[in-house]
């Protein structure tokens, strides 16, 4: 992850991003090595490390907000925060002043969901929703979801079409609908017609070539510089295949067949994609 993009604390120690322009082609944004990091959470004593894998190099910095705490998602700066069953947003800032919490309201049902994220940091959207989904059986999943203004949670359970099991891939929220991954492909979608919900099942499995078997881990992402949905498998040999997603009128699952501008870090619930482009040297 850009370690600039998490808050302002982090921004304020971080170089900032540089941009470069390939010269036959179109302008692109690369990623200074200098300002990428990987975060990892102590829960014991809420110490965040910073790693950055191009230099190999750690930092270390304490945030007492975080000490039990579980970093559900991470958004436009913010981080969605669950402690037992409490969750809240959190905008880290050296400043306590500063420092923003929004305490989320407790949910009615005693569950915990699966995978959570949301649409949009409440700083930068005036509709922002918070989902999260857990599997009750493989025809039925529990969704949750806090729109804006609302005082407390909507928990609803919905069928789905086919048999769907859910992958640790945190859901994408992408073209005003959450996106979450099965384990075989099949892509769940959640979101709001008229201001009902609705859950939907995208059947990719069978379009999938090289196929999906079941010790694959797969990921939904995507790509900070393209409006595009991807999906990634990764086999147990670690060959990382990589597919377009479109969910138009006829749905295609397109595998992406050169892939070596792009770098990805993946742990056990996500999955982090740029593109890098290099710097033509003239003369």
């Amino acid at each position: 992850m850009s370690f600039r993009l998490v808050c302002k604390l982090w921004r304020s120690v971080a170089p900032p991003l540089r941009w470069k322009v390939v010269v036959d082609g179109d302008a692109a944004p690369s990623y200074d090595q200098d300002s990428m990091w990987l975060l990892s959470l102590n829960q014991k004593d809420g110490l965040c490390t910073f790693y950055n894998p191009f230099r190999n190099f750690n930092c270390y910095m304490s945030n007492n907000d975080l000490v039990g705490c579980e970093i559900r998602y991470a958004k436009d700066g913010w981080l969605l925060v669950s402690k037992g069953k409490s969750l809240f947003l959190l905008e880290p800032s050296p400043s306590p002043s500063r420092k923003q919490i929004i305490h989320l309201p407790q949910k009615r049902y005693d569950y915990l969901c699966d995978i959570m994220s949301f649409s949009a940091s409440p700083t930068s959207s005036s509709g922002w929703v918070i989902f999260g989904i857990a599997l009750l059986n493989v025809f039925q999943v529990r969704i949750s979801y806090l729109r804006q203004g609302d005082d407390r949670w909507t928990c609803i359970t919905r069928d789905s079409e086919v048999p769907f099991l859910l992958s640790s891939s945190s859901p994408v929220y992408f073209g005003e609908e959450f996106c979450v991954i099965g384990q075989n492909g099949d892509v769940g979608v959640f979101g709001f017609k008229d201001g009902t919900p609705y859950w939907v099942i995208h059947k990719l499995f069978q379009q999938y070539s090289p196929r999906i078997y079941d010790a694959c881990r797969l990921f939904l992402v995507q790509r900070q510089d393209q409006n595009v949905l991807h999906s990634v498998v990764v086999t147990p040999q670690h060959d990382v295949h990589v597919y377009e997603l479109d969910f138009g009128s006829n749905i295609i699952v397109k595998l992406v067949k050169e892939v070596k501008n792009w770098l990805f870090f993946t742990s056990e619930a996500s999955l982090i994609c740029c593109c890098l482009w290099h710097e033509r040297k003239c003369g």
